[in-house]
């Protein structure tokens, strides 16, 4: 299958590129800047801005199969210019999605988040729930989401949404500017710092998942046929607080250096823990000894990342 992964040059796009390599895939790869780490294995590295019509029609290669949209802003670019960002996600999904359908492709994913929910979710939250924004990261992905909902009736184009929980687990470089990300900001510099320190009571639960959790899910969505848009939540079925990560990264730091780590909180507040459980359509519930297993490992192979020097 011949796939072209957008947004390449970030967190999840480089990861999955890479996966999908490794798995015998024809990956294409198209980035706004040329990345300052290197995929091995990739057909062709595309240099292009999704928003610009005439670089998709002139660089794009002519036979595709799937498309993971990935080109969207993060919370970290939302952030620093929403305006830009709302743009990037509008035309960005929208004239990807018009270039597949000029050219036959018949599977397009949009990456979303699961913050179109809400950001402290309570209860059960399923593909079913409405949806709640209640920030600008949130709107600029259901804006994303709502181009595509426009294209679903479209003949011989499956299209399908996937609303990720927190993704979290190691960069395949240093460079891969994605260390704001919970538990990756706690492994960075932790030797220097001999501990973590959180803002917050560190109360808040989060459902998270793997990156390799992501590729599974995205390679199950690839062999599945879906007549109209679908939407999925990737989601692991359990809910971690901030404070149970600082320690995982704690413990094995501890294990694997043989330093003393303080955990420590700032204010007080949130003071109780939002409970919630988030369901799929696509997976089952992972068992929380499981998952806490994979978030470990993943743990661990950051700190192996950043090394002894921990910079």
């Amino acid at each position: 299958m011949k796939i072209l992964v957008t947004g390449a040059g970030g967190y999840i796009g480089s990861y999955l590129s890479t996966r999908f390599v490794a798995d015998d895939y024809d990956v294409y790869i198209l980035t706004r800047r040329l990345p300052t780490f290197t995929i091995d294995g990739v057909k062709r590295l595309i240099l292009a801005d999704v928003t610009n019509k005439q670089q998709l029609d002139q660089r794009l290669p002519k036979m595709i199969d799937a498309v993971l949209h990935l080109a969207t802003a993060n919370n970290v670019w939302c952030g620093r210019d929403p305006k830009q960002t709302m743009v990037n996600n509008w035309e960005g999904t929208q004239n990807i999605i018009n270039w597949c359908i000029k050219k036959g492709v018949r599977r397009f994913v949009y990456f979303s988040t699961l913050q179109v929910y809400g950001k402290e979710l309570r209860g059960v939250i399923s593909e079913k729930s409405p949806v709640q924004i209640e920030d600008e990261y949130a709107l600029s992905h259901f804006v994303g989401e709502s181009v595509a909902n426009l294209y679903s009736k479209v003949p011989k184009l499956d299209i399908n949404i996937l609303r990720l929980v927190n993704v979290m687990g190691c960069p395949i470089d240093k460079t891969v500017d994605r260390w704001t990300l919970v538990p990756n900001c706690f492994c960075k510099g932790i030797l220097k710092t001999k501990g973590v320190h959180l803002q917050s009571s560190g109360l808040q639960n989060r459902d998270f998942v793997t990156l390799d959790q992501v590729y599974r899910s995205t390679k199950k969505i690839l062999k599945k046929n879906n007549k109209n848009r679908k939407i999925y939540n990737i989601s692991s079925g359990q809910t971690y607080s901030i404070i149970d990560m600082a320690r995982f990264v704690a413990d094995q730091t501890e294990k694997k250096y043989g330093s003393r780590i303080k955990v420590s909180t700032g204010l007080d507040l949130p003071k109780k823990a939002n409970k919630f459980i988030v369901t799929s359509d696509l997976n089952k519930p992972v068992k929380r000894f499981h998952q806490t297993r994979l978030i470990k490992q993943e743990i661990e192979k950051i700190l192996d990342l950043v090394g002894d020097s921990n910079d």
